[in-house]
């Protein structure tokens, strides 16, 4: 499903790919890619400031983020499980913590990669206690 950039997100992408044409750098797109999930990057989102805006403002400052919370929420009420792949470099723990708010919000648990276990156990296959 195809996610239009908007708001804080698209401008900072934008600031971000001119930035990188000027300075002339090597590989921008692998660059750029980090801002098309959110609108800081990678190594920023834990940031008070940064976390609370990405919290509070995630359609405009994390909109593939809110896509994804959006369809996890859809799976639950379907009573369904789901897998989110998500890269360290590109977001990982803005879009755990924002599952993990949306769970909180809607009564289900997400397990991140120490938890697989559990996840994938035969006692969870319909996400009886993790659903994402």
């Amino acid at each position: 499903e195809s996610v239009t950039l908007t708001g804080a997100a698209l401008v900072r992408y934008i600031y971000q790919a001119i930035k990188l044409k000027r300075e002339g750098a090597g590989d921008h797109m692998s660059t750029l890619g980090n801002f098309t999930n959110c609108y800081v990057y990678f190594g920023s989102v834990n940031m008070p400031a940064c976390k609370r805006a990405i919290s509070l403002h995630t359609e405009s400052h994390a909109p593939k983020f809110a896509a994804v919370v959006q369809k996890d929420v859809e799976c639950h009420g379907l009573q369904e499980k789901c897998i989110v792949h998500c890269s360290r470099r590109t977001g990982y723990k803005a879009l755990l913590s924002l599952l993990q708010e949306a769970g909180i919000a809607n009564d289900f648990s997400v397990a991140d990669l120490s938890l697989l276990a559990d996840f994938n156990a035969k006692q969870n296959n319909r996400g009886q206690r993790y659903i994402c």
